[in-house]
């Protein structure tokens, strides 16, 4: 089986968010509190294209931070979904994008 060419591929961002709230927050409840809220803002068609992936490895549960791959023409609606979520069970709370980048190592 043959690699796609670069020109085939779709061109990807890293955002490297960071969550602010009083308690920790599990990459799990993180996770289920973002697709509600992505899929409310951008619809299911639309987040299906987006294709947002969580890279757990990345995810820093002392410092409350993480990283999103997701597909270059949705960057924007990505960043608006997560300036929506503002509370984890009962923790009021706010998430800020630290940084963007075309690759994961770009971010640190």
């Amino acid at each position: 089986m043959k690699n796609l060419q670069p020109s085939m591929k779709d061109s990807t961002r890293y955002i490297k968010f960071k969550i602010h709230s009083d308690e920790e927050i599990v990459l799990s409840e993180m996770v289920e509190v973002f697709w509600a809220t992505t899929s409310s803002y951008m619809g299911v068609k639309e987040l299906s294209d987006a294709n947002p992936w969580f890279i757990g490895n990345k995810f820093n549960e002392k410092r409350q931070e993480g990283v999103i791959r997701v597909k270059r023409e949705y960057l924007e609606d990505l960043r608006a979904s997560l300036c929506l979520i503002n509370q984890f069970s009962s923790n009021k709370c706010f998430i800020s994008v630290k940084n963007v980048s075309g690759n994961i190592t770009g971010l640190d």
